[in-house]
């Protein structure tokens, strides 16, 4: 028999990334943030609180900002988030300062960093603003996506003038001046989201239970620290050092289901998959069931292929 911790399988869940579709209604607004987003830490997707843990007012009002690089098309700007780009922490955090000076010059308080790509202030000001994560905009035109006013008309202009200000000041630093010199993509703006309170925030049940998490999103560790559990980035799972619940949110969960697939063949795990084809769908595989029985080897069920699976 396959081993077992305490005479109990080892639980894995796998939260599959998720996807906006764009409707043709302008007026329409998705959510704060994508559907794995919200799962994780809420509906209203309080990035910030959630990151902080409960390290600030219960009533104060956070918001996240993040540095990315803007790409200029034709007719539009396209937003790319700077993990995909070689960026040090130094020439982040340098032009990160600079901004924060100006908030603090435009009555919003300075930022703190909290996460590598994520930096957190407080203000009542913005506090009903719609924004999107940036993760929704991530590889499209920020013209849908940017922060639009709901009840109070007036704020997304005033933001759009701080997001312009940050610019003009980041175009001529020598940081990003060194790098236009080299042809690397320059940091060249700020993202606003992740508004929210410490009420906001409900942490999934499948994070708050588990015992590892697996996970290349990049505010993960500080949310992770939160939790007191620790963190693999890479995409590797290795039946060994998985712990009795495993939690997997991780961008090549494609490549990471081939080891699952083996896992469901030769150990003792049940696994939970998460994911959003229009709301939240959860299902469940135990592995004896993809095992051969020796008096009914034709009724063995199939482990779905990874199309499969995502279908």
């Amino acid at each position: 028999m396959p081993p077992k911790i305490g005479g109990m399988p080892k639980h894995l869940t796998l939260l599959l990334h998720s996807d906006d579709q764009l409707e043709d209604d302008p007026t329409h607004m998705l959510g704060n943030g994508l559907a794995h987003e919200q799962y994780l830490i809420g509906k209203a997707f309080p990035l910030a609180a959630a990151l902080l843990g409960g390290h600030s007012g219960e009533n104060e009002t956070l918001f996240c900002i993040e540095p990315v690089h803007l790409h200029a098309t034709r007719d539009h700007l396209i937003l790319l988030q700077l993990n995909a780009f070689h960026v040090s922490d130094e020439e982040i955090k340098q032009l990160m300062q600079e901004a924060s000076l100006l908030f603090s010059e435009e009555g919003l308080g300075s930022l703190t960093q909290v996460a590598p790509y994520q930096w957190f202030g407080k203000t009542e000001i913005f506090n009903t603003l719609h924004t999107h994560s940036a993760a929704q905009a991530q590889g499209r035109n920020i013209d849908w996506w940017l922060p639009r006013d709901t009840s109070e008309l007036g704020l997304a202009k005033r933001w759009r003038r701080v997001q312009n200000e940050v610019q003009m000041r980041w175009h001529i630093h020598p940081i990003n001046q060194a790098r236009d010199e080299q042809g690397l993509p320059t940091i060249n703006s700020i993202w606003l989201s992740g508004i929210g309170r410490n009420a906001d925030v409900q942490l999934a049940i499948e994070l708050e239970t588990a015992q590892t998490i697996v996970s290349d999103t990049t505010w993960m560790a500080p949310l992770v620290k939160r939790l007191g559990i620790p963190l693999i980035c890479e995409p590797q799972l290795n039946w060994e050092i998985l712990t009795q619940n495993t939690f997997i949110c991780h961008s090549q969960a494609k490549e990471l289901w081939s080891s699952i697939s083996q896992m469901l063949t030769v150990n003792d795990i049940e696994l939970t998959v998460i994911d959003f084809p229009k709301t939240v769908r959860k299902r469940h595989f135990v592995a004896k069931d993809f095992r051969t029985r020796s008096l009914a080897f034709w009724r063995k069920a199939k482990i779905p292929s990874w199309e499969e699976l995502v279908a």
